[in-house]
């Protein structure tokens, strides 16, 4: 089966994987996807780690993504961690067996398509909209990462992109199917329907104790309220201490007039090159450069780069910091319009050519002058925490009964957290150390201080403050829940019988219009959808739309609570002579999509049914 696939890759098919596996790696962090090395791994994928720390990392981010989401509907009781950390963790094992396959089939864009992605990234430009190889660096040490982590990872999401626009403009289209689809797509339903108010069944609703006991004595073991904590907590924030650091005009002065290299706008080279596996072979062409041929046909003719050789040997705008050393020694060295001697680099010879030179002028100090206040806020503020967490770290061990001698001591507020459970909740109890901290033995149980843990930058001491064992609720705190789940049990019960006796009505040969007609139901008139109208109930035309034919009735759980009972009187075909070319060509690209989509999913599936998975069980491993 592995070989089939791996024979796939030599076509676009393959390549579209990436489009729904890599995105995201280059949208939503793709550094979160390196593993932090170490043997204490969540999983192994044909050998390869994935550590416990790489899986923590995205369940907090996933976590973090449905609170901002939510906004202040977020309940941390929504969504089970257990669950989710499951379901990251599968997420992962897909990743990083596409991310095997591609490395194993050794397909790669070119440097300049990489580098230009990069420079392309508002994340990594200054304030001029340039990019910024400082920005760029510090972005990625912030991450506890490299470039040249980030730069494969770049690499495999342009190869996605390119390989998944080659499968949906590749794709097979017959004019039959797309005259079916038209058909079923634009097919228009005459309907007649019956709407059956949920209002009228519920006033008939009555709810006496007895049900209510009965059904609490049911439930009792659901009716749980999970063990919940609170705590109070110091935060030593940097930010927060920077904000607070006067910076004087003169400290401003002296580094920008001590480091004007620092300042300076970033200096783009605009080059070419050829590059050749062979030196005596870039040695003849050097030759033909210095005898007058022309650079871009030089390069056309002769270089080994895929991705540039089409275009001249063209690399586009670089700067600093992205390519290998000594191709940038090169290309920051050389005059305009002069070739380059041969550059060697892991990847062959090369002849450059800069072609134009931008940037590298001083910025006046106007300009630069809160960057630089910033930075010095900045600076000042770490080396204040670094002593401020001695401190706290030294008073919470004196005092480990107590937070509040620190909060004196230090000046810091004494904060304290909203109710939280083993599954987290909102702020600093999202996240996943402090949850763990809070609930160790050492605050849980033996009534200390914690030690000082990170809480995205900050530096946080913690104890427990207020502590609610698990427990089950009491029919006084639940009684309306239970009244609500009955009543809307028994509304529901009623509609359903009325719908069902009207359909029993129908299948043995009443008319339509001899269906009885009572209060609780609302006769409509016959009227022409088609499955998309937004024009009636979304799942009325759903119910419609998947019955047989023409005379076929069914049922409808409509989203206001009502029920309805559907007849379809008349079905036209959508007519293929109508479509114009625009339509034609977005019919054309939705039928790709879904027949790359079906080929993704089974080639993905293929991939992890064999791929070889390890995953770590408390001491113990299990395969599948």
């Amino acid at each position: 089966m592995l070989q089939s696939i791996r024979e796939k890759a030599t076509g676009p098919l393959a390549w579209a994987i990436v489009g729904i596996i890599s995105v995201p790696f280059a949208f939503f962090g793709i550094e979160a996807f390196q593993s932090n090395g170490g043997s204490d791994y969540a999983a192994k994928v044909n050998g390869e780690e994935i550590s416990r720390f790489e899986l923590d990392n995205r369940v907090d981010a996933r976590y973090a993504q449905f609170q901002q989401m939510l906004g202040d509907n977020f309940s941390p009781e929504m969504f089970n961690r257990t669950q989710l950390r499951s379901g990251v963790l599968e997420e992962l094992i897909q990743e990083t067996v596409v991310r095997q396959f591609l490395q194993d089939s050794g397909r790669r864009v070119s440097n300049a398509r990489v580098l230009d992605f990069i420079a392309s990234q508002d994340a990594f430009k200054d304030a001029d909209g340039q990019f910024s190889p400082e920005l760029y660096r510090e972005s990625m040490q912030r991450q506890g990462s490299s470039t040249a982590a980030y730069e494969e990872r770049v690499r495999a999401y342009l190869n996605a992109t390119q390989f998944e626009s080659a499968v949906r403009e590749t794709s097979l289209i017959t004019p039959a199917e797309m005259q079916a689809e038209w058909a079923w797509q634009e097919q228009t339903r005459t309907l007649q329907w019956r709407r059956y108010k949920q209002s009228f069944y519920k006033e008939a609703v009555a709810i006496d104790d007895a049900e209510v006991a009965a059904l609490y004595a049911e439930r009792q073991d659901s009716l749980l309220t999970p063990e919940r904590i609170q705590v109070r907590y110091l935060e030593l924030d940097p930010n927060a201490l920077a904000a607070t650091i006067d910076v004087s005009e003169a400290d401003v002065e002296a580094i920008y007039t001590g480091d004007t290299e620092r300042f300076k706008t970033p200096e783009t080279r605009k080059a070419r090159h050829i590059l050749l596996k062979d030196e005596d072979v870039a040695l003849e062409v050097k030759a033909k450069l210095d005898s007058g041929a022309d650079f871009a046909e030089m390069a056309q003719q002769f270089s080994e780069d895929p991705g540039s050789k089409g275009n001249g040997g063209d690399l586009g705008v670089i700067a600093r910091g992205v390519m290998v050393p000594p191709f940038e020694e090169a290309v920051f060295a050389l005059p305009v319009n002069q070739v380059s001697e041969l550059v060697e680099t892991q990847f062959g010879w090369h002849l450059i050519e800069v072609t134009d030179i931008t940037g590298g002028d001083i910025k006046p100090l106007d300009e630069v002058r809160e960057q630089i206040a910033d930075s010095i806020r900045q600076k000042e503020a770490r080396a204040q925490m670094a002593d401020l967490q001695d401190q706290l770290e030294q008073l919470t061990f004196e005092s480990p009964g107590s937070l509040e001698p620190a909060a004196s001591a230090l000046g810091v507020e004494l904060q304290t957290s909203a109710w939280f459970t083993r599954e987290g909740g909102a702020g600093l109890s999202a996240d996943r150390g402090f949850i763990d901290t809070a609930f160790s033995d050492v605050v849980l149980n033996g009534g200390e201080n914690s030690p000082l843990i990170n809480v995205n930058g900050s530096v946080v001491a913690l104890r427990l403050a207020a502590r609610e064992e698990a427990r089950t609720k009491t029919l006084e705190e639940v009684k309306d829940q239970l009244v609500a789940e009955l009543t809307r049990q028994k509304t529901q019960e009623a509609l359903t019988a009325a719908v069902e006796a009207d359909l029993a009505l129908l299948e043995s040969g009443t008319a339509w219009a001899d269906l009885p007609d009572t209060e609780a139901v609302v006769v409509n008139e016959p009227a022409s959808f088609k499955r998309n109208a937004s024009s009636a109930d979304r799942a009325l035309l759903q119910a419609a739309f998947r019955l047989s034919g023409a005379g076929d009735q069914g049922r409808a759980s409509l989203t206001n609570g009502d029920m309805a009972v559907v007849q379809v009187t008349e079905i036209k075909d959508g007519d293929w002579d109508t479509a114009n070319e625009a339509a034609r060509t977005t019919l054309r690209q939705k039928l790709a999509g879904r027949i790359s989509a079906s080929d993704l999913e089974s080639l993905i599936g293929a991939l992890r049914a064999e791929a070889k998975v390890v995953y770590a069980r408390s001491a113990d491993d299990s395969e599948s």
